[in-house]
């Protein structure tokens, strides 16, 4: 996990910090697929996520970018 350079609070406040945005992919059906983390525009980290037949998300990954 990144090194414990971000804990889950810091995730959930990333867009509170001014220069850092998340940008947000999307299927179809509107479901989320990945939510890319940026600080100046450089891409921090990936979240990804995954549905099963019924659009349900069922397993979210961070990974790096």
């Amino acid at each position: 996990m990144l090194g414990n350079l971000f804990t889950e609070l810091a995730r959930d406040s990333w867009t509170f910090v001014p220069n850092r945005k998340v940008v947000r992919t999307f299927d179809a059906n509107g479901n989320v697929l990945s939510m890319t983390y940026y600080d100046n525009n450089t891409a921090i980290f990936v979240r990804n996520f995954t549905y099963d037949t019924s659009g349900n998300c069922i397993e979210t990954e961070c990974v790096n970018p």
